[in-house]
């Protein structure tokens, strides 16, 4: 992207390529004031760079350029002193775009870095890496399921041929970050960039470090809300990335591969802002791994036989070997009244004082903030000992994970909170109320992944316990059965399923 007549825009350019930024966000103060703006004006008019408006008119209404959302509404404007100034709520969490600002696009470096190529068999998977390549480092050797699942997504990320698209189908806990995080750094390694995305920011948060560790010393940037301060703000330069879906709009055709975790996770699942997102930070042509235990309907269609709009490829077993554990079913209308100890049903009890009898940690699962404040003294009366409780809203939620995860709570009563990203040592899970409109097949299913994770118990039990049957909780039994069932196939699995006592 360099120009011979401009070369004091380089430095910006440089750290420019492959976004899409609002004029507001190029004139920040700590970048280079009102300088940024006027820089990039001249690469407009140098054709090195788009100039859109945020906001324009497109029949029968308006339209985003930053998002391409329609939901776009009216309102007094600070910027511009208009009355009736356009912005558009649904990438407003990322700050508003509004009609009186533009969308400027920024072209990778010299177009783009070049295609790239396979690396050598066997590459990317020795246990000390080999000098100056970034091949991902672990502190534990890889399974040899996960082995083969890594190295057939690494010639796939690599490839000229074949799908554009790939399924990572693997079971809650199988190691799905340290797989994909291969076919990534097959991507950087042979001068491509590379994108790791998650709806979550507290999954970014987590994930950073560990890649860090993986692949250093070649630079990792982290974007999600909040990680723009002068002690942590990304290189923009990195090749590889890893940022929240919504992070994803101020990306312009910048990665050979996105990789999205969590694919089924909210709010990306049924969030076609983000997916397009997605779309718009890929290069033409790029590879796109989707990444889940729980594919949504939208990409199950996408891997069907008939349509075959996408490859697939499954890791159905966990690093220590043994079955994920198949959850019971409870059905009583007693728990109706579940604000009263004794209407509880005692094969309930018996199976929640087993769990803390054999010294397993306790995770119970409810639909709502409300039982989760309310439902921790009935069960202290049950239970005998105190009980914990987290939700999304909870002023100490962070304090409240650690003290569990650290032993200080014995039973820990959340919502959905916790229904991804947490590995804990001896859990048992029960899942109250899975009859509840809020929670799906593939929450429940994520929900029962939280048992049997660690190699000192992998037999942990689950229990669904409801007012009456429900069909999102038959078929989550059934996903994980046929988990099992397609790891047993493969000859994969060290034991029996394990079932809990009911």
């Amino acid at each position: 992207m360099s120009h011979p007549q401009l070369p004091d825009l380089d430095p910006l350019l440089a750290a420019w390529a492959g976004r899409a930024l609002l004029g507001r966000e190029l004139a920040d103060p700590r970048r280079a004031g009102d300088r940024a703006l006027e820089a990039a004006e001249r690469a407009v008019a140098a054709g090195m760079a788009e100039k859109v408006p945020a906001i324009a008119r497109e029949w029968p209404g308006w339209r985003c350029a930053r998002c391409g959302g329609r939901s776009v509404q009216l309102a007094p404007c600070g910027r511009c002193g208009r009355w009736t100034c356009p912005y558009c709520e649904e990438c407003a969490p990322l700050g508003p775009a509004r009609g009186c600002d533009h969308l400027y696009r920024f072209p990778l470096l010299s177009g783009g870095a070049p295609r790239p190529k396979a690396p050598a068999p066997g590459a990317g998977f020795q246990s000390d890496g080999e000098p100056g390549h970034p091949w991902p480092r672990f502190p534990f050797p890889l399974t040899p399921a996960q082995e083969a699942v890594a190295h057939h997504l690494t010639r796939w990320a690599t490839a000229s041929d074949g799908p554009r698209e790939m399924l990572l189908w693997a079971a809650c806990g199988a190691g799905k970050t340290e797989i994909l995080l291969h076919a990534a750094a097959a991507v950087v390694g042979a001068g491509g960039r590379a994108l790791i995305a998650t709806p979550r920011r507290e999954v970014v948060r987590e994930l950073v470090p560990r890649i860090r560790a993986a692949v250093a010393p070649v630079p990792v940037a982290a974007w999600y809300g909040g990680s723009h301060t002068e002690e942590d703000r990304p290189d923009p330069g990195a090749p590889l990335v890893v940022a929240t879906t919504h992070q994803c709009l101020r990306f312009h055709r910048a990665f050979h591969l996105v990789a999205v975790d969590e694919v089924d996770a909210f709010p990306f699942r049924d969030h076609q802002v983000l997916q397009r997102a997605v779309d718009g930070a890929a290069l033409p042509g790029a590879r796109r791994l989707w990444v889940t235990a729980t594919p949504p309907p939208w990409l199950r269609r996408r891997v069907h036989p008939w349509r075959r709009r996408a490859g697939l490829t499954f890791l159905p077993v966990r690093p220590h070997g043994h079955p994920l554990p198949e959850p019971r079913l409870l059905w009583d209308p007693r728990l109706l009244v579940w604000s009263h100890p004794r209407a509880w049903p005692a094969r309930l009890v018996r199976w929640m004082t087993a769990a803390r009898a054999r010294g397993a940690r306790l995770v119970i699962f409810v639909p709502t903030v409300h039982l989760a404040q309310a439902l921790p003294p009935v069960l202290e009366r049950l239970l005998g000992e105190a009980v914990g409780a987290v939700w999304a809203g909870h002023s100490q939620r962070d304090g409240e994970v650690d003290r569990f995860r650290h032993g200080g709570a014995g039973v820990l009563v959340t919502t959905s909170l916790l229904e991804r990203g947490v590995t804990l040592p001896a859990v048992d899970v029960l899942v109250l109320f899975p009859e509840h409109p809020v929670w799906d097949a593939g929450a429940l299913v994520q929900m029962a992944g939280r048992a049997g994770r660690s190699w000192e118990d992998p037999h942990g039990r689950v229990l669904f316990a409801g007012t009456r049957p429900a069909w999102p909780a038959l078929r989550a039994v059934a996903a994980i059965r046929a988990m099992n069932r397609r790891a047993a196939r493969a000859g994969l699995l060290a034991g029996p399923s394990p079932v809990g006592e009911g």
